[in-house]
């Protein structure tokens, strides 16, 4: 079977976060945000992590990720757009 990917569209904060959850490799921005790049994660910690509980994160355009806390517009916006693997 082939690998593929699926956008999902105009979902809410609750949604990103059951799909980040779901899929180790998606990744989740809002229409709006500034850079093609930008985009949040979910670290989940495994046995070599340094953290002691998942955290979200997020990448910038120049590829540098910093832990991420949502804004109140980002929490109660549904502009969502989320890539997940198939």
């Amino acid at each position: 079977m082939e690998v593929g990917k699926v956008t999902f569209g105009n979902i809410g904060i609750g949604e990103v976060i059951y799909l980040l959850k779901k899929d180790p490799f998606a990744k989740a921005k809002r229409k709006n945000w500034n850079g093609k790049n930008t985009f949040i994660r979910l670290q989940v910690v495994d046995k070599y992590s340094k953290m002691k509980e998942d955290y979200i994160y997020v990448t910038g355009e120049d590829g540098n990720c910093v832990p991420w806390t949502p804004s109140q517009t980002d929490m109660l916006k549904e502009d969502w757009l989320v890539e997940v693997c198939l």
